[in-house]
């Protein structure tokens, strides 16, 4: 009876039924471990792992049942590959790395039928190995790590290979711890510094409770073969949003300006700043002034930087009334000679 289930060696209790997998799904001699984290935005952790040519998803239902929550071909003849889990966009929803034996994928699993967010030429002969995530050069944003056949080597190139780094390409992914101490990965085994603990933390322990949009107890270490991001206080991810403004336009009032005798003219600063004061006490975008003089305005934009501009208003001279002389008549024949 083959199968996943999940056993609680202290208590020697079974926790979660067995999941039962057919037989050939299963690789009896190499087979990958199980990575545990909630790929599906509902606060409680799914069980993923690999068997013959399958993706399998479960997740603890009632009566403590295991059921099944998708499963996704793939190409992968050996069942025996582990795959890691991260939470790339710090949304508490992580995305699962998966590498077979001609692609490295980059999976969301949230849905009931899962998807590549990425997918990557390379190929394997398979064996136990995972893609795994680090921040490897320190430039506060994580990395995947995957191995790869060598050049055209093939899948059953056992000897010769490459480790490939992928990186973001656009925005950033979320920060990461800059080591991956072991197979069976779980955060508090090794400190940040490579030290071991002399008394290793509770990754079961609750840190806080009704927060990071979730009810219950929140766990953030409560998971296995999951890289941690940036956590705050609370064991929520940490975000911030940036926003990256253009510049306005340079300020300018304009050249000289006449002013009509008997109407106000307008003078606008433009709508692209927070603040506005000009020489006449007023805060807003634009004035209206009635007499002739000199004017100026001091701005500041979104970004704090401060402006000013300066106009001339001159007082337009009356125009007399056209005089054309006295009417005349004029012929439009000629004489007869």
């Amino acid at each position: 009876m083959l199968g996943v289930f999940v056993w609680d060696a202290k208590n020697a209790e079974l926790i979660g039924n067995l999941f039962r997998v057919s037989s050939a799904a299963f690789n009896l001699v190499l087979h990958g471990v199980p990575a545990i984290g909630n790929i599906d935005d509902d606060c409680e952790p799914e069980i993923i792992f690999a068997t013959v040519s399958r993706l399998n998803a479960v997740e603890l239902g009632p009566n403590n049942t295991l059921i099944r929550k998708w499963e996704l071909p793939t190409n992968d003849s050996s069942g025996g590959l582990g795959l890691s889990l991260f939470d790339f966009d710090q949304d508490q929803v992580a995305e699962i790395l998966y590498r077979d034996e001609t692609f490295f994928r980059i999976i969301d699993g949230k849905m009931g039928t899962p998807f590549d967010l990425g997918i990557f030429s390379c190929t394997s002969g398979t064996g136990l190995e995972m893609p795994i995530t680090a921040d490897v050069d320190d430039d506060g944003e994580a990395e995947v790590l995957v191995t790869c056949s060598f050049g055209s080597a093939g899948t059953t190139n056992s000897v010769l290979g490459d480790i490939k780094i992928y990186g973001s390409n656009g925005s950033p992914w979320a920060p990461a711890r800059a080591i991956w101490h072991q197979y069976n990965y779980q955060t508090v085994a090794i400190n940040d510094n490579l030290t071991v603990p002399r008394v290793q933390q509770d990754h079961n322990f609750a840190l806080t409770t009704n927060t990071c949009g979730c009810s219950g107890q929140n766990r953030p270490l409560n998971n296995y073969i999951v890289q941690t991001g940036l956590l705050d206080k609370q064991g929520c991810p940490v975000t911030q949003t940036i926003n990256n403004l253009p510049a306005p336009a340079p300020l300018s009032l304009g050249d000289e300006a006449l002013k009509c005798p008997d109407a106000p003219l307008a003078l606008r600063a433009g709508p692209h700043y927070t603040s506005y004061r000009w020489s006449t006490g007023q805060i807003d975008s634009s004035i209206s002034v009635n007499q002739a003089g000199t004017y100026w305005v001091e701005v500041r934009d979104a970004c704090g930087r401060t402006s000013s501009d300066t106009i001339q208003v001159l007082l337009a001279q009356g125009v007399e009334n056209p005089n054309l002389g006295a009417d005349f008549t004029q012929c439009l024949y000629s004489a007869a000679g």
